[in-house]
Formats: C-alpha cells, structure tokens, sequence
C-alpha cells in the first residue's frame, strides 16, 4: 500500500516541478513604463538665462506635457551641450551653434528641434573680446587666448573676427584655462586678444588703458542662428521613447503660448515678473520662431552652412545634414507620421 502513495506523490511531485519550469522558462510580456503608469527619468541640461526655453519648460511641467508622456523630469546644473558629451544629461535646451561646433569635433550630437530664432542665440550677451590693440591695428592680431577645450568659444570668435574684420586664418589660438590668466598675458603682450566673461574682470578693464573691448552681444547682432532641442546618438538610443515624449511635450508648451496668450502671462507674472516684463516675454517667445519651423528642414540647414562659411570652420569627414535628426519633430507635429526608427 505504501508503495503506490509513494508513486502517486513523486508522479505528483514532478508535475508541479515541470510545470512551474514551464512557467518560468516562458518569456514576460514587457510593457512601456508610460502603459504600467510609471515615469521615465529624463535629465535635461539648460542654461537659466535662456528665458524662452526655461519658460517652455516650465509651462510644459504645469500643464502636464511631461507626464502626459511618462517622464520625470531632472534639470542639470552643468554646460549644456558639454553635459551631453559627459552622459549627465538626456538632452538640452540649447543654441544650434556648440552643439554643431562639437558635431564638427566628431561628437555623436543631435539638432532635434528648433524652437527660436535670436540675434544673441550663442549665449554670449556676457562675453566680451578682449584685444590688446587699437580698433585701427587689429589687423595685427596673430595670437588668441582661449579656454582649454573651448570648442564653442574657437567657433565663436571666428565670426566674431570676420565682424571686427580679421581674417582668422592668420591667427593661432593658445590654449589658457584660467580667466586670470589670460588678462595676464594680454598685459605682457604674449597674446593678442582674448574671450572673456567675468563681469568683474570686464569691469576693471573698461577702466584702464590698453585694452580695446567688444561686446560680442552687440557683434551678434542680426546674426542668424537657432535654439532648440539638443541630444546625442548614445542618448536616443537609451532612451528613444522618453527623449521622443519630451519633444512632444515641448510642443504643446508652444502651442500652449501661442493658444493661450493671457494665461501665459499671467503664469509669466505667477513666476515673478512684472506684467510689462512678462508681456514683453510672451512676444519674444510668440515672434522668436518666425520662418522657422519646429521641425528642423531646409532653413536650418541654410543656416548651418552659412556660419559655417562665415567661420571657415569645417570637417571634411562630417556632413552637416547628419547633424540634423527631425523624425521625432516631425511625429509631434504630425502624430500620424509615427516614425519607429532611431
């Protein structure tokens, strides 16, 4: 009798064992963390001066654009298109300009979408070349101090010596980190013209003799160039659907502006502006994108290839259409364009 309980409890045994092998062995159905109502973190690095592009951001925070699409959202307190080169952000809310600058340098950087069109776009209002020179010998400049690895700051200066009319293909840049240091060696004439952006240091140099200054806010001015939505080829590839989701939602927070012209003010005025100062913004961000389309064509692509001449800065081994990446623009101006690849 004992024998047949005994076969009756091991045959029982080993079908529970296989079937809970079978279970095991058969693959989970995953499902987006958007379907399971859970939110993606996306790090996003902007500069608190850009006051359209921190705005959008706010607005799309308030009105749920990013939860709508599963994000959570995290502000990098670092350099914007630097952090995208480091891993420590998703994306950015940028100038086209560094970002091209280090696509140039054979960085794997995105121009997803573009947002604004300013004079000032390069986000040197601050910034000032500092010249050892006279306005009438600048054509002497041979030497320019620059930070180390400053590839915005190289690009930069090259338009800027075509607006004070220096040929920059008769300059050589020496590499000086600190500040200090380069005011430095402008007094001791070891260099002949230096960038610079501590308000405190162009202070005391408007003061004395010597110096010739230029305010590259000024220079900029009428120069063409777009803001917009910044990522990098690793990024989209970690992350295709959050960074897609965030485009998206930076959209509707134009829209929204544009739809809503009373409520964004009286946001603008929430967040601590004056009504003239916060009627003032909502205009900059409601004529900031004339001739410019969020989805980044044929325009920006003229653009590019103008400041580029302009700079003479080129590699002959980047094409700078693959600087543009449009697929996620185009799907959140048009959601019927669903485009799955990456």
């Amino acid at each position: 009798m004992k024998r047949p309980i005994l076969l009756l409890t091991f045959l029982l045994f080993t079908i529970l064992l296989f079937s809970a092998c079978q279970q095991k062995s058969q693959p989970k159905k995953t499902r987006s963390n958007k379907e399971i109502g859970q939110e993606t973190l996306l790090k996003v690095a902007i500069s608190k001066k850009a006051l359209t592009l921190t705005s959008l951001m706010a607005i799309a925070g308030e009105q749920g654009y990013f939860k709508q699409n599963g994000l959570r959202i995290e502000k990098v307190p670092v350099g914007t298109v630097q952090s995208l080169i480091n891993k420590q952000a998703d994306v950015a809310m940028t100038a086209a300009i560094p970002a091209l600058s280090n696509f140039l340098n054979n960085k794997n950087v995105k121009f997803l979408a573009a947002i604004e069109n300013f004079d000032s776009a390069f986000d040197a209002s601050n910034r000032f070349l500092v010249s050892r020179f006279p306005k009438k010998e600048l054509k002497s400049i041979k030497v320019i101090g620059i930070q180390k690895k400053a590839l915005n700051d190289r690009l930069l200066i090259k338009i800027l010596l075509k607006k004070i009319g220096v040929d920059n293909r008769q300059v050589r840049y020496i590499e000086v980190p600190s500040e200090a240091d380069r005011v430095v060696m402008l007094a001791k004439a070891e260099i002949d013209l230096a960038f610079l952006g501590s308000a405190k240091t162009v202070s005391r140099l408007k003061s004395e003799e010597g110096f010739t200054l230029f305010d590259s806010h000024r220079l900029f001015k009428g120069y063409n160039s777009p803001n917009g939505i910044i990522s990098t080829g690793y990024a989209i590839e970690q992350k295709p659907e959050a960074i897609k989701g965030f485009v998206k939602a930076i959209y509707k927070a134009l829209q929204y502006t544009g739809e809503n012209k009373e409520a964004t003010i009286a946001y603008f005025q929430k967040n601590g502006l004056s009504k003239t100062k916060a009627a003032s913004l909502y205009e900059d961000i409601n004529n900031s994108n004339t001739g410019l389309d969020y989805v980044p064509g044929k325009n920006i692509s003229q653009i590019i290839q103008s400041i580029l001449i302009t700079a003479r800065h080129f590699n002959p081994q980047r094409n700078p259409e693959e600087f543009i990446f449009k697929d996620y623009a185009a799907e959140a101006v048009d959601p019927r364009k669903e485009i799955n690849r990456i």
